[in-house]
Formats: C-alpha cells, sequence, structure tokens
C-alpha cells in the first residue's frame, strides 16, 4: 500500500511538472502537503485531479505578473 502511494505522489509530481511547475517545486508541494496528498489518494482522487488541485490552490496564493521586463512572483 505504501509504494501505491509513493507511485502515485511520483504521477502528481509529473503531473506538476507537465503544468510548468520546477521538479524542485513539485517535490516541494508534495513534501509540505503530504498529509493532503495521503487523504486525496485514499479518498480515490487521480494523480491528476490531485495535481490540478494543487495548481488551483498554488493559482490563489501567487501572483506571477510582468512589470518592465522583470518576472516578479508576490504572496497575497
Amino acid at each position: 500500500e505504501t509504494m501505491a502511494l509513493i507511485h502515485w505522489c511520483i504521477e502528481v509530481e509529473q503531473f506538476l511538472c507537465k503544468a510548468g511547475a520546477t521538479r524542485d517545486q513539485a517535490q516541494e508541494y508534495i513534501e509540505e502537503e503530504i498529509e493532503l496528498l495521503t487523504d486525496q489518494y485514499y479518498e480515490g482522487m487521480s494523480a491528476e485531479e490531485a495535481a490540478e488541485f494543487a495548481l488551483r490552490d498554488w493559482a490563489r496564493w501567487f501572483v506571477s505578473f510582468e512589470i518592465e521586463g522583470c518576472h516578479c512572483t508576490y504572496h497575497k
């Protein structure tokens, strides 16, 4: 069962990276949100759904914008 959860988390990481997150960002999210991800796994959420949830969560808390060619990110 633990190996299945680990494999599922790897799939979540892959979906996050496909959506534009760096590997480090995806791994950091998984490490910080392992309890949430574990709950999502046992509730039957697919890895893709979990990644979409993570991306919506990031979009709510972080806003990226460009000012005069400088890429800036700030926390709401």
